[in-house]
């Protein structure tokens, strides 16, 4: 299957919320997975043929449509399930599906090893994702519409001259993600319980319960 080049950037020649429409368009018309052409998007929403054609690349990249040949786009599950959310009024839950997948495009991938501090100045952002992307300065404007795009998923939160990674950004649409451990127990043990075990069986379980609470403790 073709895909973009790495680096596609988002149109900064429409609103935020028309590209948001146009994405919506594809997860309307494509349910099912019918491909999609985009002069079905300009004949469903009368935009501009060259406003779509700038969006496609970068909804790719997101993991939000699959191209299956020339011009011709299939919504993923990731981008139906959130528009099928919007349509059953669950919005608060809606985004953070799109957000699922943007976590594995190449901006994100980019950007959140610089964000392990919680902070970041927009200018250092605009540089690091225009290096990835191997873009010239006269294309900041896309750039800039990358941010905004991160801000509506959550995944970051701009704060003046900075951009602050957002808790969403850790978690999945339904909770935390990436979890490799979690524990969740109640130990009652009994005298006889505790007979029945060797004093190096003993020592073993009272570390791992104080190396266990220590670390709940950290996480508070």
């Amino acid at each position: 299957m073709e895909q973009p080049r790495p680096g596609s950037l988002p149109t900064d020649r429409l609103a935020l919320d028309v590209q948001v429409a146009i994405l919506r368009a594809f997860a309307r018309l494509s349910d099912g997975r019918r491909p999609v052409g985009s002069e079905q998007i300009v004949g469903a929403l009368q935009v501009s043929p060259d406003a779509v054609f700038g969006s496609t690349g970068f909804f790719v990249d997101s993991g939000w449509l699959e191209r299956v040949g020339q011009g011709r786009y299939v919504a993923t599950e990731a981008l139906v399930a959130y528009h099928r959310r919007l349509q059953g009024g669950a919005s608060h839950a809606a985004v953070p599906l799109l957000a699922q997948s943007a976590r594995s495009s190449w901006y994100w991938r980019t950007l959140v090893p610089s964000l392990g501090g919680g902070r970041l100045s927009r200018y250092e952002a605009l540089v690091i994702l225009a290096t990835e992307a191997n873009t010239a300065e006269e294309h900041r404007p896309r750039l800039e519409s990358l941010l905004q795009w991160l801000e509506f998923l959550d995944l970051i939160t701009v704060d003046g001259d900075d951009i602050v990674a957002s808790r969403a950004a850790s978690k999945g649409p339904d909770g935390p993600g990436d979890v490799v451990i979690a524990v969740s127990a109640d130990l009652c043990l009994t005298a006889a319980d505790l007979a029945a075990l060797s004093p190096e069986q003993i020592r073993a379980l009272f570390e791992a319960v104080e190396n266990l609470a220590s670390l709940m403790r950290r996480r508070r």
